[in-house]
Parts: structure tokens; sequence; C-alpha cells
């Protein structure tokens, strides 16, 4: 999961004339490793924007974890598909986890668990887990997700953007945003 995050930090997802494309998981992670390994001017083969990467994502780790934990912010139905198991599934752990990274990034740590755990609680009651788990459907959850939790935490996306251009080398905003203005069915 740690990758998936990571990729979808970092990387791009490839385009053609129709658009942005939806890869699987592996592919998506395997073109960021090519990428990094091909490419000498690559944001991640800075070490600077690695050390941010893996701050930001293990300060986003606490920031889930707290909110996961006793204050259990996270609608059931958000976690799991049945809604009665407090066992996380994997894509809205990569949702929540890609969230709560942009949060660290934008200054959010786990001591404003608290503060926001009301408003996430709310915002994943409203999405329904996925019934089927195609690539695309899997990346249109992730970009709604993401873009849900971040309003929730009272985020500013665009001076998020600058924060993720200037720590990572690379902001993931514009490809979140072109996956959620698809509108792809999520049910």
């Amino acid at each position: 999961m740690a990758s998936w995050v990571a990729a979808i930090l970092v990387h791009e997802p490839n385009r053609d004339a129709r658009g942005i494309k939806t890869p699987s998981t592996a592919g998506f992670i395997n073109a960021l490793l090519e990428a990094v390994s091909n490419n000498s001017a690559h944001p991640m083969r800075d070490r600077g924007n690695l050390r941010n990467l893996a701050s930001a994502m293990a300060t986003g780790a606490r920031l889930l974890r707290e909110l996961a934990g006793e204050e259990d912010a996270f609608s059931r139905t958000f976690v799991n598909k049945k809604g009665n198991s407090v066992r996380w599934e994997d894509l809205p752990t990569v949702a929540a986890w890609t969230a709560c990274t942009l949060a660290a990034v934008a200054g959010r740590t786990a001591a404003n668990a608290e503060d926001i755990q009301e408003a996430v609680m709310v915002v994943t009651q409203a999405l329904a887990p996925l019934e089927k788990q195609q690539s695309r459907t899997q990346w249109g959850y992730i970009a709604r997700a993401t873009f849900e939790l971040l309003r929730a935490m009272d985020i500013d996306t665009d001076e998020l953007g600058e924060s993720l251009t200037k720590k990572l080398g690379f902001s993931c905003l514009p490809t979140l945003r072109d996956i959620d203005a698809l509108a792809i069915k999520l049910v």
C-alpha cells in the first residue's frame, strides 16, 4: 500500500488522445519505478524530495491512525463494504492515507485529529463503497475520496499544490482533478 500511495503522490499516469489513463495498481507502481530508473532528472532521484515524501507519508500515517483509532472518525461503510467490520479494505486505506499524507504536506498532524474528526465522519458516511473494482473505478474512488477528505480537513488545494511542488518536485493534484472530472460512476 505504501508503494501505491507513493506512486499516486509522485507519478502521473500516461495520457493519450482520449485523456488520462487509469492503469492497474501494479502497472502504475512499475511505471513509477521505470520513470525514476530511466530519468536522471526525476524528482524522486533528489534525496531531499525523497526525505520529504517519507516524512509526509509517515506524518500522514500517524494522522490516519489517530483518526481511525479511539476517535473512529471514519464511517464503518467507508472502511469496509459490509460496514460491520473494523478491518480496513485496501482501497479506502489508500484513499485515506493519500488524503492524510496530502494534509500532512499542508501542515496537519495527528494533533489536529480531534478538530477534524466530525467532518471526516460526515464525508466518509457519504462515500459509498465500491461494488466492482476495475482500475478506472478505483482511480475515480481515490480521486473523489481524496478531495472530499481534503475539504473535510479544510485544506486549500491551491496552496497545497504549491507546497507539493516545492517539497516533492511534483503535484499529484492536477492528475487527481482530471480523474475526478471524469465523473466515473462509482456504484
